[in-house]
């Protein structure tokens, strides 16, 4: 009887520190936005994290390898990427690269979504991008994007990421 009660605490625990797992769908720098969300025929960047795609809480985006440049972070020096999904306390929806691929966020990311877990993701600005140097931060009349990452949804989660070459905010 006891071992049965240690079981089950274990799954209790387990239950609520572990996200429950959903549909998996892939992203790569060249996805399309027609395309299914498999690995084979993966989506854009710009359309997933936007909420136009049918991710739902507990699902999970891979992000195959690759530099994601947001191009209206460099015409509009604004905070990159918009990431507008949201999952819930119990599914949270998850974001990470794919095992054994560097996904590089090229200009920023900036999330309004809640319930989300963003994981081994790097944010940087390429090394070639003139720096801007003296004060001022991310002044937005610097002549490079914000970078880096700005959080203003409930409950995210930022795990492993790698956050470098990006101006001061």
């Amino acid at each position: 009887m006891k071992a049965c009660s240690v079981i089950g605490f274990v799954l209790s625990v387990l239950a609520l520190i572990c996200p429950a797992h959903g549909a998996e769908y892939y992203v790569a720098v060249d996805g399309k936005p027609d395309a299914s969300g498999t690995k084979g025929n993966p989506w854009d960047i710009l359309s997933t994290l936007t909420g136009q795609k049918p991710v739902e809480p507990g699902d999970t985006v891979w992000l195959l390898g690759g530099t994601y440049r947001c191009e209206d972070a460099y015409k509009t020096k604004g905070q990159g990427y918009k990431v507008t999904l949201s999952g819930s306390a119990q599914k949270p929806i998850v974001i990470r690269a794919a095992a054994g691929e560097r996904a590089t966020i090229d200009g920023g990311m900036l999330v309004q979504g809640d319930y989300l877990w963003l994981w081994d993701i790097e944010i940087a600005q390429p090394d070639d991008m003139p720096r801007v140097t003296g004060e001022g931060g991310s002044h937005p009349d610097l002549g490079t994007p914000y970078g880096g990452i700005t959080i203003h949804g409930n409950d995210c989660h930022a795990i492993n990421l790698l956050v470098q070459n990006n101006l001061g905010n």
